[in-house]
């Protein structure tokens, strides 16, 4: 675990930014997704909202660990072709 946050902290600055855009559109994303459930617990109105709800939920939570793993890739890739 340790060696993964010093990744991160050793991260080059351009990566980390569109990393750091790519988890803020994530997490409005979450957002938005907990207000589509949040609004159909309190409605109880069609399926539909459920499922949009949770769709949007587990997507945003696949691109938070694609948009990390590729971060730390692209970090890797850049720091080899340096060398």
């Amino acid at each position: 675990m340790k060696k993964i946050l010093n990744e991160f902290k050793n991260m080059d600055k351009k990566i980390l930014h569109i990393t750091k855009l790519c988890l803020n559109f994530c997490f409005i994303l979450l957002i938005l997704s907990t207000a589509l459930l949040f609004t159909y617990s309190i409605i109880d109105s069609t399926p539909t909202l459920f499922y949009v709800g949770i769709s949007v939920f587990t997507s945003s939570l696949y691109f938070i660990v694609i948009s990390l793993i590729c971060s730390l890739s692209f970090n890797k890739i850049r720091k080899e072709l340096k060398l």
